[in-house]
């Protein structure tokens, strides 16, 4: 659904839990976060997933170095919502930024909520190919990381609920 169906829908006070889409779109964490990622990976939202096809392919995708929550959340290149706090991919889009600007302003999520960038699938694929200097490629990681980190944070510095601004 769009930003703006899915505000209507949520006028809940200090209560916003849903995945941003790559385009903009926005859908509810029902009835968590973590399923509602298996289910975009492709798994089947039933009693026992884990004894699935697709469960085990995923498991074998994901090492065991790895957070699955946030190992998914870059894979899938989606965006975590929570009242007061936001996990997004490496790499968002700015139809992403475009959409949290719209939940902060609608009053979905608080004025600055705190970001965390998941370079899980990154981090671990790093790793998992080491070589002499690993350090290099460590530090541009983690520097990309920061980066992404401070550019969605000035997308977001001034951005103010509409009820704030009369």
């Amino acid at each position: 659904m769009t930003v703006e169906e899915y505000a209507k829908q949520h006028t809940d006070i200090y209560y916003c839990e849903a995945v941003i889409l790559p385009d903009g779109g926005v859908e509810d964490a029902i009835p968590s976060h973590q399923m509602k990622l298996l289910s975009l990976e492709g798994v089947p939202n039933v009693a026992d997933y884990f004894e699935t096809s697709e469960y085990k392919e995923l498991h074998k995708r994901i090492p065991m170095s790895a957070d699955p929550m946030r190992w998914m959340c870059e894979d899938l290149g989606v965006v975590c919502t929570y009242y007061a706090s936001l996990m997004v991919p490496l790499h968002y889009t700015s139809s992403q930024v475009e959409s949290i600007v719209k939940l902060i302003e609608t009053g979905c999520i608080a004025a600055k909520p705190r970001i965390e960038v998941a370079k899980e699938k990154s981090h671990t694929i790093l790793l998992q190919n080491l070589d002499p200097d690993y350090r290099i490629p460590l530090f541009a990681l983690i520097h990309e990381r920061d980066n992404a980190q401070r550019k969605l944070e000035r997308a977001l510095q001034g951005v103010r609920r509409k009820s704030e601004t009369k």
